[in-house]
């Protein structure tokens, strides 16, 4: 399977960054009927193929890429019921241990409890 920035060619740096850090999470987007009231609304966003959600509570925006990752736009307070496809292709994820101060103890942990943080 292709990685991530084979696939979104145009991905913004910070976008990217985000998605590799577990920061952000992506989406295929179906186009269905869900989508297609959600571009009635917002027709700007008639060319977006993923979205991308912030894995943080606080945010609660959802940011929009075309089929190469360029950015589209975004929208706050999304409360659409977007259906997603599988992606086709992966993310490779940075290793969250190295240079954190308690790499050691995390690495520790991990195999303790046979996980890969990453």
């Amino acid at each position: 399977m292709k990685k991530l920035n084979e696939v979104l060619i145009n991905i913004p740096e910070v976008i990217s960054g985000n998605l590799k850090c577990s920061v952000s999470s992506i989406h295929k987007i179906k186009h269905d009927e869900n989508y297609e009231k959600l571009i009635s609304k917002e027709s700007t966003l008639k060319d977006a193929a993923y979205v991308v959600y912030s894995n943080y509570n606080a945010v609660r925006e959802a940011q929009f890429l075309d089929v190469r990752g360029g950015y589209i736009g975004s929208l706050k307070g999304l409360n659409q019921n977007l259906i997603y496809d599988k992606l086709d292709f992966e993310i490779d994820y940075y290793d969250i241990t190295e240079n954190h101060p308690f790499t050691l103890s995390l690495n520790n942990i991990s195999d303790k409890l046979n996980f890969t943080f990453g």
